[in-house]
């Protein structure tokens, strides 16, 4: 089915209801959370990047609600194409992946984590020192099992994006940007 072109008020309209409900989902203990409402804005042409009044996305606010909510209304965001797994302008300056590593229950983030992962959520910033694998070491009780898998993964892309250089110049950038993982992963005094 296709979306219907709306003009700028009916947009907002349609992204505060969807923000409205989004909040309310995560305000919600889980039985009475309406997921189905979030998909009906969606399906609407509601933005599900766009932010509300404070700076939070709906994925900022799933990512802080109740596990069942967290989960399902995370994968129904991953299902949409036009979600964006890099989104980093909202009020924390997030991403959706470094906000998941901080999901408590280890077995959820390693989940959303690997799922925002394979739709191409980047491990390490282009433009700040912000990172995945930095964050979830950060975490009070850190999920080691999450820190191998983000590490392994930025290793893997280190060496892919390396590939379509000249071999020196490739080398060069593969040795400093695996060095960069290495240290964030304490496997190396310093650089």
């Amino acid at each position: 089915m296709k979306k219907k072109k709306l003009d700028d008020y009916e947009q907002t309209k349609i992204n505060a209801k969807f923000m409205t409900t989004a909040y309310a989902c995560s305000q919600s203990s889980g039985k009475e959370a309406n997921i189905d409402e979030v998909k009906h804005y969606v399906e609407l042409g509601a933005n599900v990047n766009c932010f509300n009044i404070f700076g939070y996305t709906a994925a900022d606010l799933v990512l802080k609600s109740e596990e069942p909510i967290k989960k399902n209304l995370l994968e129904y965001f991953l299902s949409v194409k036009e979600f964006n797994v890099n989104n980093r302008y909202n009020k924390t300056y997030l991403t959706p992946l470094e906000r998941a590593v901080e999901i408590e229950n280890a077995k959820d983030a390693f989940e959303i984590c690997k799922k925002l992962v394979e739709r191409g959520a980047k491990i390490y910033s282009e433009k700040d020192d912000i990172n995945a694998i930095q964050k979830a070491k950060e975490c009070a009780e850190p999920n080691e099992e999450l820190i191998n898998f983000l590490t392994k993964c930025a290793s893997e892309k280190i060496i892919d994006s390396t590939e379509d250089r000249t071999e020196d110049m490739s080398m060069q950038i593969y040795v400093e940007e695996l060095g960069k993982v290495m240290k964030d992963a304490n496997l190396m005094e310093d650089l």
